[in-house]
Formats: C-alpha cells, sequence, structure tokens
C-alpha cells in the first residue's frame, strides 16, 4: 500500500451529500509513488491506515483515467516539486465528475475559466473545506490544474504564482494584509492571474489590493457544512464593504433575529441559509459526527444557523458583520471585532491584531487588541496612544479598544484563521496579563459645541 502514502482525496458521488463531514489528517509532505493501476484493497484498509473511520459510497474510478482505484478509493496522483509545492493535473472526462458533491459550486467558478488551460494556486491545506470543496472540484470539472504549497509562505508567493503559471487563486481573507505589507517586486505584475477568490478581506485593503497586483478580488463566503458559496461577483462590486452576495436559488439567505423572525433591511441578524423550502438540506452535510442534537438545533425551523451576524440592503445584498461570538457587547451596543480590527490592520506599523471581549464590572464587556507591531520596538505605551487616538479618529468612542497588549504572535489555523480561544488559557483574566495597558479612562464621547445667538 505505498500508493497510500499521499493524502487520499475522498469524495461521495451518489445522491450530491455528505453522510458525516470529516476532515482529513494535514500532511506535512505529500509523496505518492507512481500509480499502479490495477492494484486491490479494502476501503477498511485504507482508512485505517489513517486512523479515519468514515463511510464512503461508491466512486467510479473510471471519473479520472489516471486514477488509482484501491477498492472504492481513488487516490489521484501528486507530482512532487521544489519546496514541498504539490501539483495535481486533473482531466475532466467522464459523468461521474459532474456529480461530485460541489460541483455546484465549481460551476460558478467556471463561467470565468476556460476549459482545460486553467491553473487554481490555493495556499490552503487540501483537507480545508475550502480547498477539498471549491479549489478540487472546480478544476475537475474544468479539467484544469490545481496548485497548492506545503502551506503559505508570504515571501514566495509570487515566485510560485509566476512560475507555476497561475492563472487563479483562492484563499482566506488574512492574505491580502499579509501581502500587501510586503516590499514591491516585479514578480507581482508578472502574473497571469485573471480573479482571486478570497472570504474575508478587509473593506479597507480590497481597492489597494486590486490597484497593486491588477486583477479582482472576489469577495465569497461558504461554510464546511452548506456545500455552497456566496459571492459578490456582479459589477459594480462592493469592494468597501463587507458584501458578501444575494439571495438565488439553490442558497436561499435570510437574517433573522434570536426567535428566528426575519429582520428587515438595515437590521442585523444572524444569516440562515437553506437550498428551498422543498428540500431545505439538499446539498448541505448530513451531520456533525456523532451529534444528532446539534445537527438539529443548527437546522431549527428548516434554515441552517451559520452563527454569523449580518445585516440586508434594499437591494437585497447581505453585508458581514461578525461572527456572533466575535460580537462585543459594552453598555448596550454591539461591537463587530472585525470592524475595530479592520482600522487597527490598516496602520502602517501593525503587522497582525487580534480585537476580543474582556470582561467589564460596570459596561458589561470592554474592547481588547492584541497587536503585533511591523518593529519590535514600537511595542510601548507611547505607540498603545498612538493606536487608540488612531481609532478614536475613525471610530465611534466605544468601540476603540480600552486595553492594549503587544504580543510577538499570535495563533492560526492550518487555514491562517486567528484562533482567539486559543491566545490566553482558560481562566486566565486578560486585563491581568503582563504587559496589559490600560487607556479606558481615554474613552468619552466626542463634545458637541453648542452655539449661541
Amino acid at each position: 500500500m505505498d500508493v497510500l502514502r499521499s493524502e487520499l482525496l475522498l469524495q461521495r458521488a451518489v445522491d450530491m451529500q455528505f453522510h458525516v463531514f470529516v476532515g482529513l489528517p494535514e500532511i506535512d509532505r505529500l509523496r505518492i509513488d507512481q500509480p499502479q493501476v490495477g492494484h486491490s484493497g479494502n476501503v477498511g484498509d485504507v482508512l485505517g491506515s489513517h486512523g479515519l473511520r468514515i463511510r464512503i459510497a461508491s466512486y467510479a474510478a473510471s471519473a479520472y483515467s489516471g486514477a488509482n482505484p484501491v477498492g472504492n478509493v481513488v487516490a489521484l496522483p501528486l507530482m512532487y516539486v521544489d519546496r514541498g509545492l504539490a501539483v495535481l493535473g486533473l482531466r475532466a472526462g467522464s459523468a461521474a465528475i459532474e456529480n461530485l458533491q460541489h460541483a455546484r459550486i465549481a460551476r460558478k467558478i467556471r463561467n470565468e475559466l476556460e476549459e482545460g488551460v486553467e491553473r487554481l494556486y490555493n495556499p490552503l491545506p487540501l483537507h480545508h473545506a475550502n480547498a477539498l470543496s471549491i479549489s478540487l472540484p472546480t478544476m475537475l470539472v474544468a479539467g484544469g490544474c490545481l496548485v497548492f504549497p506545503d502551506r503559505f509562505h508570504a515571501s514566495t508567493f509570487w515566485d510560485d504564482i509566476v512560475n507555476c503559471n497561475v492563472t487563479a487563486i483562492q484563499f482566506q481573507g488574512v492574505i491580502p494584509a499579509i501581502l500587501l505589507k510586503l516590499p514591491e517586486q516585479p514578480q507581482e505584475r508578472a502574473h497571469r492571474v485573471k480573479f482571486v477568490l478570497c472570504a474575508g478581506c478587509e473593506p479597507g485593503l480590497h481597492e489597494p489590493f486590486e490597484r497593486r497586483y491588477g486583477f479582482p478580488l472576489v469577495e465569497m463566503w461558504a461554510m464546511t457544512e452548506t456545500g455552497r458559496m456566496t459571492t459578490d461577483h456582479v459589477e459594480p462590486r462592493m469592494i468597501h464593504t463587507r458584501a458578501l452576495g444575494r439571495s438565488v436559488p439553490g442558497a436561499e439567505l435570510r437574517a433573522v433575529d434570536a426567535d428566528d423572525n426575519e429582520v428587515p433591511a438595515g437590521k442585523p441578524g444572524e444569516l440562515v441559509i437553506r437550498h428551498s423550502a422543498r428540500s431545505p438540506r439538499q446539498g448541505f452535510f448530513s451531520g456533525y459526527l456523532k451529534n444528532k442534537e446539534a445537527t438539529e438545533e443548527a437546522w431549527r425551523n428548516g434554515w441552517f444557523h451559520t452563527g454569523d451576524m449580518v445585516q440586508q440592503d434594499e437591494s437585497g445584498m447581505y453585508f458581514f458583520l461578525d461572527r456572533a461570538k466575535n460580537i462585543i457587547r459594552r453598555a448596550g451596543e454591539n461591537i463587530p471585532a472585525a470592524e475595530v480590527e479592520e482600522r487597527i490592520t490598516a496602520h502602517d506599523k501593525v503587522k497582525q491584531v487580534a480585537v476580543l471581549a474582556v470582561t467589564d464590572e460596570v459596561r458589561e464587556e470592554e474592547v481588547m487588541a492584541l497587536v503585533i507591531p511591523k518593529r519590535p520596538e514600537d511595542a510601548n505605551e507611547a505607540f498603545a496612544r498612538e493606536l487608540f487616538d488612531y481609532c478614536n479618529e475613525r471610530l465611534a468612542y466605544f468601540k476603540t479598544p480600552g486595553y492594549f497588549l503587544f504580543v510577538q504572535s499570535l495563533p492560526t489555523t492550518s487555514s491562517q484563521k486567528i484562533q482567539k480561544v486559543r491566545i490566553f488559557a482558560p481562566g486566565v483574566d486578560p486585563r491581568k496579563e503582563p504587559g496589559v495597558i490600560d487607556l479606558r479612562s481615554l474613552k468619552k464621547p466626542a463634545r458637541t459645541s453648542k452655539s449661541t445667538a
């Protein structure tokens, strides 16, 4: 079973639904031997070698003529390139490919892609839904090539894009901020990229990104559970906002209150989504592993509850506010942490930031910013005061952080998202951590001058 040393690409292609989604283990070095066509094996052996237990329906091995069939599992051959850069050469040519779980997503992107010529670059792990559920099936359907490194490398990103003749990119919203802080280099304009599909780009970085690199950044929204995505792709795109798309057939959206009542335009609410009234769960995951109660709770009243707070305008466009758990509640005001992070990230001296809620005995919660400065010597109270004033000029006073803490690093997931739950150990009061700078006394509403006759 030498062939099984590679990451196995497992897809169910029967009724276009997951049985249960289980992420494949991340493999530091992707490697595969030459395909051994005709090799036989047992699905249980295959999964056992990865320590997984998954029910997999049969997948037609003929879906990819160069695949190595192992029982019901198809392992697509990988070509190992310099620095762990792996390239999947994929060929469409079977009706089975059209039945992939996420083919509907692939077709949406495919409208912008040419058959058999595209090279899509995704620096996120292959087991991540972003790559496995969107990038991979897109290239299967389009007959293109999926290029992915061992992880995101900012310093060699544009070398990869140019040397691999990449024509499209997909990544997460933290990456534009990192790339824009790099010095300009010739490779960033020597590419063939048509567009990038990105989830969660900061609005203030959207236009500078497109202007500097010369291709559109299309904002998207998706979840592992939903099996579909929404995008702000129709011109004129709302690139200075957090627009994520409109309700469309097959991906019906609503914003609801705590009682699941639809909220009017202009009011914040939780984003819920379904396929349709007749078949709300079509194409979605079938459940959380061994947790039927959590599955049914997420699907209450026939809509999947995303946990994302959004707001709709009169045109039907939905705008992302923040994860419900990332809304800071201060003195009756709802403060999206993402909004504060956007402002601080835009400061020239800031490399990265995470904003979270800390307890306040008077106002319920207070805003705290953990900042990685570009220069270590800027980690001081003077710079904290500079950031405070910077935020105070651009935000409502109550949104400005009352606490600042300079850190050397922030924990991230394999997809480069900051893991806020790992910043402090359970039971730790962030306010009492060494180095915390308390500027709450400066948070005051602006005085309005009164004219006299």
